[in-house]
């Protein structure tokens, strides 16, 4: 089982994150360092600048003799969770097992118990169902080491809602409130052009919140609107901003899911409430499927809200509201922790009340949305397709992988290898360019009635929990 790691007994720890102030100067380091010196002292104290260097002059999917590596050491050790999307962003295999057969996510789960680390690895693809020998899951571990509810409730709102792959507050102050929620024989696939940060920098979307109807998510819809659209563009450029100085991947700018972060702030305003749960009983993780859910395959999300004073002439001085909004968000560890997590996207959202402001903040990591077509839709059995753009921030499209289940559980679809699968195949993705895919249904073969599709994207036959079901008629 994963048992914390005793330096005396598992000495080969990799240096990359090694903190060096009690071997050379502060601020200078050595490339000489090796692994086994690091201790656990040395991950929580070590600075992100640091690091940094550390971690770009090493191979950190090496690993130690006891097939440990980087990305295990550090969901055991570090409490900060950009620890963890660096090493995801220099190439660390997310769901890779020690020679006990464990994952970086049961040794967080076991050991660590630490939410945002926990959240930080689930939301860069961490496998929630892997089991080990033992048929144990993270979960588990979770449950059996006294885990903290917050991380138990972290896992299971992923079982639930957010899942990975398969083998895959109320503060209160004079005028400023927060709080944080986190509720993945065809032609080759095209290479993709690595697509960078919409609008020039970090960003953060609008949305102008409803009672009477739900958002609307049209691509026509602007990321930034209103009043404050300037104040959540700056918001925005700020995210990438604080991003960039911690080594995480920029964000992008969704307008969809701006509309649900502008609909959730002005609903605080008009029903006069401050929660991630509005008066419907609906919460972040339940108010954003049930807006993008049929068209999104949104595998994690997060949100962060605000109300502050107006302190500046906003339409003439955007800068100064939207450092005022940012500036709070950082410095309050939860928000902070959402911000600067390897979510792919952000949607940015403010709304006036009586010489205050309500801002929201959404974050989304999706692998694909459907093409001009909604989850539960009816197709006809002769043109059974369903398309799919893929998201810019998946690197690698030859490793999406899509399974369908068949309409009998009981029926047999042959692989490629020549052997069968039962009750599901999986069909080759039809590309017509670098962004837009097809899956044709397998209708003729196996006939009509309800099909459902879930997806990968690390190549094999690993894919998401997460299925969206098409009626063929």
């Amino acid at each position: 089982m994963p048992t914390q790691k005793d330096q005396t007994n598992y000495s080969y720890i990799p240096c990359i994150l090694l903190i060096v102030c009690w071997l050379t100067a502060p601020g200078s380091v050595s490339a000489q360092q090796s692994w086994p010196e690091l201790s656990e002292s040395s991950w929580a104290s070590m600075s992100t600048s640091d690091l940094l260097v550390h971690l770009e002059a090493n191979d950190v999917r090496a690993q130690d003799e006891f097939g440990y590596t980087a990305l295990m050491h550090a969901a055991d050790f570090t409490s900060d969770a950009t620890v963890i999307a660096l090493l995801i962003k220099l190439g660390s295999v997310i769901n890779q097992t020690d020679n006990e057969g464990f994952t970086a996510l049961m040794w967080a789960a076991a050991n660590n118990k630490n939410p945002d680390v926990t959240r930080a690895l689930i939301i860069s693809g961490a496998d929630i169902t892997y089991q080990d020998s033992q048929g144990r899951t993270a979960m588990d571990w979770a449950s059996e080491s006294g885990a903290p509810d917050e991380v138990i409730s972290i896992l299971k709102n992923s079982h639930q809602s957010t899942p990975a792959p398969s083998h895959n507050r109320h503060n209160k102050e004079k005028q400023f409130r927060y709080a944080s929620q986190t509720d993945m024989d065809a032609p080759p696939p095209p290479k993709r052009t690595p697509v960078g940060p919409q609008h020039g920098a970090p960003g953060t979307e609008t949305d102008s919140p409803t009672t009477e109807t739900t958002t609307e998510t049209t691509t026509e819809i602007s990321a930034f609107s209103g009043d404050f659209a300037k104040v959540e563009e700056i918001i925005f450029e700020l995210v990438n901003h604080y991003r960039s100085e911690e080594g995480v991947p920029p964000i992008l700018i969704d307008a969809n899911l701006a509309a649900v972060a502008r609909d959730h702030s002005r609903d605080m305003v008009v029903r006069n409430f401050f929660s991630h749960q509005n008066p419907d009983n609906l919460s972040a993780n339940q108010r954003i499927n049930e807006t993008l859910g049929d068209t999104y395959y949104i595998n994690s999300s997060g949100e962060n809200i605000l109300y502050t004073g107006i302190q500046s002439d906003y339409e003439n001085e955007p800068e100064i509201l939207a450092r005022q909004i940012m500036r709070q968000w950082m410095n309050s560890p939860g928000h902070r922790s959402n911000i600067l997590s390897p979510y792919g996207f952000i949607g940015i959202g403010l709304y006036p009340g009586d010489n205050v402001v309500y801002a929201t903040q959404k974050f989304m990591s999706y692998m694909v949305r459907l093409d001009g077509q909604k989850a539960g839709d009816t197709l006809v059995k002769n043109s059974p397709y369903v398309h799919f753009i893929i998201s810019p921030t998946v690197p690698d499209l030859s490793n999406v992988v899509v399974s369908v289940k068949l309409p009998d559980s009981s029926a047999r679809c042959r692989s490629a290898s020549g052997g069968f699968y039962t009750g599901v195949c999986f069909p080759t993705p039809q590309w017509s360019d670098e962004e837009k895919f097809s899956i044709l249904l397998p209708v003729e073969e196996f006939g009509t009635g309800q099909y459902s599709l879930s997806i990968g994207t690390a190549g094999g036959t690993n894919t998401f929990i997460r299925s969206i079901y098409f009626q063929v008629e």
